[in-house]
């Protein structure tokens, strides 16, 4: 009896041996990989540099734009072929400036894509040069018309940024055979952001995702209207497949699918190799 049982447990511990989670060596391996992954995009985000220009020719002051040091999100999608994925922002405090979406595509290959935010004049350099020269921001804001207002009160609003942006419904159509697919909306804001000079309260940028992958960027804010508060949103492609976007059942959105080619446009797409 005492060998059966002896065997039992010894078998018992075979198979659990089998079936353990990854060794010590094996979790720091993977930090490091991310780490390793991380410190790289870092070397490469670091060549760039956005300034803020005066529109007039007698106006020369420049204002660097600084890129936000923690991404909003990282993402992966390898239905698309798009790995070690970032959402990043441009921003001096206020209404966001820019977005930047990165994500590797080949070993030392990123795609780089950009879209304006905010209205200004605008230039970014890469590695010194200009690379990067929006002319104007796409976004079109425009009044919320619901019964539930702004409230005075920062969390009550955090409650209502998430309540308005569960109104919100968003597809798009992309490869293959120029497929619907319906994107996820993210809980929570992946940023807050306020201007006094500018009459906005509050604002919170939230995205549509094909699953973790950010397609399109909804920006909601509590614009201060003389002696009351009223909501107002603006939608931003981050992908360039045809997007939709509905309110309630109601389309209230819509741009075709783009192929950006110049860096004068306010959204563009390029390639840029790490090892360069």
């Amino acid at each position: 009896m005492v060998r059966r049982v002896a065997s039992r447990w010894i078998l018992a511990v075979c198979l659990m041996a089998s079936i353990s989670p990854p060794t010590f060596g094996q979790e720091v391996a993977e930090v490091s990989t991310k780490q390793q992954r991380e410190l790289a995009e870092k070397k490469l985000l670091d060549d760039f540099k956005m300034l803020k220009t005066g529109r007039a020719k007698q106006n020369t002051s420049e204002v660097e734009v600084p890129l936000l040091e923690k991404p909003l999100l990282y993402f992966e999608d390898p239905t698309r072929a798009n790995t070690n994925g970032a959402l990043h922002l441009w921003s001096t405090g206020g209404r966001p400036t820019a977005l930047l979406e990165s994500y590797q595509v080949e070993d030392q290959l990123w795609v780089m894509l950009v879209n304006q935010l905010d209205e200004g004049n605008y230039q970014v350099t890469f590695r010194g040069e200009p690379w990067w020269t929006p002319q104007k921001t796409e976004l079109e804001w425009r009044e919320l018309q619901i019964p539930e207002k702004p409230s005075e009160n920062f969390n009550q609003r955090s409650l209502q940024f998430r309540s308005i942006s569960r109104r919100f419904a968003a597809h798009q159509f992309w490869d293959p055979n120029n497929s619907r697919f319906e994107l996820r909306l993210h809980a929570r804001p992946l940023h807050r952001y306020s201007e006094e000079s500018r009459n906005i309260a509050d604002g919170a940028v939230f995205v549509f995702s094909n699953g973790t992958n950010p397609e399109i960027a909804l920006l909601i804010e509590a614009q201060k209207a003389g002696s009351k508060l009223i909501w107002s949103t603006a939608f931003a492609r981050i992908g360039h497949a045809e997007m939709h976007v509905s309110l309630e059942g109601k389309p209230i959105w819509t741009v075709p699918r783009v192929n950006p080619q110049h860096p004068t446009e306010s959204y563009w797409l390029t390639f840029v190799r790490m090892d360069k």
